[in-house]
């Protein structure tokens, strides 16, 4: 999702709010939670961007939702976005504060995609290419993916790095399509 100015700039009013370690560590679990809510609940995106349902009363759903799962910042935050009429933005929000949030820490959130699992050595040496490559500490997280028969896809940000055999195979019949052209 792309974050708008204005998104970006309610996150980063969050990230100044957090610049204790501790409030920010319990910030971006709450933030977490509500990106979750946000990607997970397609009638929590839709409650957020009904413009029938008065400011107050969404501020009474939310604080009900969220009272006792998230800090009192966070909720505090919540109802700002309600006054501000801006809880429509909310999920674009919660991306920016969690990208402002790695930037300021030197975090880069990659995904790895392979056929089974790593092993922690493997891992290990991931982290530490990864780390070069970027110049930021790797967050990884996984998935599974049989279709790419061996190897291992990753992606940092807008980049793909991509040593699964299926790749191998496709640059295979490429050369050999190549050559039969000739």
């Amino acid at each position: 999702m792309k974050s708008t100015r204005t998104a970006r700039r309610y996150a980063q009013a969050l990230l100044e709010l957090s610049s204790d370690a501790k409030v920010m560590e319990r910030l971006t679990q709450d933030i977490q939670g509500l990106k979750e809510a946000v990607d997970q609940s397609p009638e929590f995106r839709n409650f957020l961007i009904n413009p029938v349902i008065k400011e107050d009363q969404k501020k009474k759903i939310i604080k009900s939702m969220f009272e006792k799962k998230v800090s009192t910042e966070a909720l505090q935050f919540l109802e700002v976005l309600c006054q501000k009429r801006r809880e429509n933005i909310l999920g674009e929000i919660v991306e920016s504060f969690l990208d402002l949030r790695n930037e300021q820490l030197g975090l880069v959130n990659a995904e790895v995609v392979s056929v089974v699992d790593l092993r922690a050595d493997q891992i290990e040496a991931l982290k530490s290419k990864l780390k070069s490559l970027t110049g930021k500490t790797p967050q990884l997280s996984f998935r599974k993916d049989p279709s790419l028969i061996g190897g291992f896809l990753v992606r940092v940000e807008d980049t793909v790095i991509d040593g699964s055999v299926r790749r191998q195979l496709e640059k295979l019949r490429e050369g050999f399509g190549n050559t039969h052209a000739h």
